[in-house]
């Protein structure tokens, strides 16, 4: 118990020696009153448990002095939705972390004024469906999309469309339950992958054929029993395929071409 004591106070004396520290690039906030206080000084903005009637109060207004802002970190609240205009106010953000904040659901116009985003972290959340071209205005921008621990099922099949960009797809611990042919058409450029602990029953022909960069694809803790030969194909980069808990009960190795890489 007193290990336990000792470990926390070390870890709240860490806390407070790195918020000091960063004290002249950070502005930690837990009212939206005071959103503003981020400033061409102070790159950087933390929104920590705000407890707020925000969906009256967040508006545009509280995003305008953050015209030199480049990250907006926004956890344990409930907005339900990316505030509008965020990205308008905030030209020049190149990351936007929103974590356990009830996000159930995305548009594309929630990023139509976004001009640099390059890692959209909205992990722990409630959204239950990716759309047609959702991320349609960060096509020449983003690198790292985390969607981990959300509700998602539906999976429109051009949800990622132009995503050329794209380096890193972290969608672990969702309902996903298949994958179509082609949906990760357009990621080139994926280097890792990550859709473990979903319910994927069906892994479509040719799903991975034009990602010739991916070295690492975690696929386990699903529960498709089948994989067809040509599901990995063409991967020559691949370095680490985890098919871990799964319901494999057969696989013919010797038209895995594939393996021939790992």
């Amino acid at each position: 118990m007193n290990q336990d004591i000792d470990v926390r106070r070390y870890c709240d004396v860490i806390g407070a020696f790195l918020l000091l520290y960063l004290s002249d690039a950070l502005v930690v906030a837990t009212n939206v009153d005071l959103i503003t206080s981020c400033s061409k000084s102070r790159p950087s903005c933390l929104l920590n448990n705000i407890t707020d009637s925000y969906e009256d109060r967040l508006k545009v207004s509280s995003f305008t002095a953050l015209a030199e802002l480049q990250e907006l970190v926004i956890r344990n609240s409930a907005l339900r939705r990316i505030p509008k205009d965020l990205l308008e106010h905030a030209p020049h953000l190149k990351r936007l972390l929103m974590h356990n904040c009830g996000l159930n659901s995305l548009t594309s116009r929630d990023f139509d004024s976004s001009q640099g985003l390059k890692v959209l972290n909205l992990q722990q959340n409630s959204i239950f469906t990716l759309t047609e071209n959702v991320f349609r205005a960060l096509r020449q921008t983003l690198e790292e999309l985390y969607l981990r621990n959300n509700a998602i099922r539906v999976l429109h099949y051009r949800a990622f469309a132009g995503l050329q960009k794209l380096k890193y797809l972290d969608a672990n611990h969702n309902g996903i339950n298949s994958l179509t042919a082609r949906i990760f058409d357009d990621l080139i450029n994926l280097e890792y992958r990550d859709l473990s602990y979903n319910q994927i029953e069906m892994i479509g022909s040719g799903t991975n054929g034009k990602n010739i960069q991916l070295s690492s694809n975690n696929l386990g803790n699903n529960k498709f029993s089948v994989l067809k030969p040509n599901s990995f194909s063409h991967l020559p980069h691949l370095k680490l395929l985890d098919l871990n808990n799964t319901n494999l009960d057969n696989l013919h190795l010797q038209k895995m071409d594939f393996l021939k890489l790992l």
